[in-house]
């Protein structure tokens, strides 16, 4: 049978008016860092058509509810609205931790290009977006003991496996992977400080409490660095490619295949080609000079 370890905490009413607007504040900024990051990701998915930067922003919405319901706000605003509410959100909690699995695995894939760079990478981000899947279906067909350490299970693996696809493609010098790298280590660390039981005693503190919170926090703030120094890499190796190719090739054909729009092995078409020639145009040629 499961069992939770209550730490009673016994406070004076300065001390825990002290706390209370530590907590508050703390649930303020967090909430201010998501919305900003959440508004600049949307305004620059709509400008770029970028995929990545979609994926984020479901990726932090989700995971910024779930945070927001097990902590505070959400969660108070939801027992207000919602009698015996515990019994029936407590499975959305997991749903949304079970979508911020799934929506990290696809904007790491887009995010590190892993399809395009590493097979084994890409492979297991594939395979976690298969067991973020089925643990949002546990999340709503299993009883919630189970579900819920389906769900916290795929959330471990999807930080191991991310940090790792990071670490691989850091390693091929892929330089945006340096600031996902950082940002995604900050919400693991907070996770752990949050979640295992051993680590939130020994540190148990208003820090500790937030821990998952700054974490993820810091994760959207490094991120968005992270966006745009991908764009700015993306951009240089993109006009480097443009130089390079049109040194070969005309310009429209360059920009046709650059595009996308023409596959680099040709396509077939029916067209029609007209020979001419100037009557002793050969002649006139030979008693000129070239100029």
């Amino acid at each position: 049978t499961p069992t939770t370890t209550l730490v009673p905490v016994i406070r004076d009413r300065s001390d825990f008016l002290d706390w209370s607007q530590r907590a508050n504040t703390s649930q303020g900024v967090f909430t201010g860092v998501l919305v900003v990051s959440i508004i600049f990701n949307l305004l620059v998915f709509f400008w770029l058509r970028e995929r990545s930067h979609l994926f984020y922003t479901i990726h932090i919405t989700t995971m910024g509810l779930f945070l927001l319901g097990i902590n505070g706000p959400l969660n108070d605003a939801l027992a207000e609205l919602v009698p015996n509410h515990q019994s029936l959100v407590a499975p959305l909690y997991l749903i949304l931790a079970a979508l911020g699995a799934f929506f990290v695995s696809l904007f790491t894939r887009v995010f590190l290009m892993t399809k395009e760079s590493s097979r084994a990478a890409d492979l297991a981000l594939q395979m976690l977006q298969v067991a973020a899947l089925l643990s949002l279906i546990a999340a709503v067909v299993f009883p919630f003991h189970w579900a819920n350490k389906l769900v916290a299970g795929v959330g471990t693996l999807a930080s191991v496996v991310v940090i790792a696809s990071a670490l691989v493609r850091l390693r091929s010098g892929f330089r945006p992977a340096r600031f996902f790298l950082i940002a995604f280590v900050f919400t693991a660390v907070g996770s752990l400080c949050r979640t295992v039981e051993p680590i939130r005693l020994w540190l148990m503190s208003a820090v500790t409490f937030d821990a998952f919170q700054l974490g993820l926090a810091c994760e959207a703030a490094i991120l968005n660095l992270a966006l745009v120094d991908r764009f700015r890499a993306t951009s240089e190796e993109g006009e480097r490619l443009r130089k390079l190719f049109g040194r070969y090739v005309a310009a429209p054909v360059r920009d046709e295949v650059l595009s996308g729009r023409l596959p680099l092995d040709g396509e077939v078409k029916e067209v029609t080609v007209l020979f001419a020639d100037l009557r002793k145009f050969t002649t006139l040629n030979e008693a000129n000079p070239p100029k």
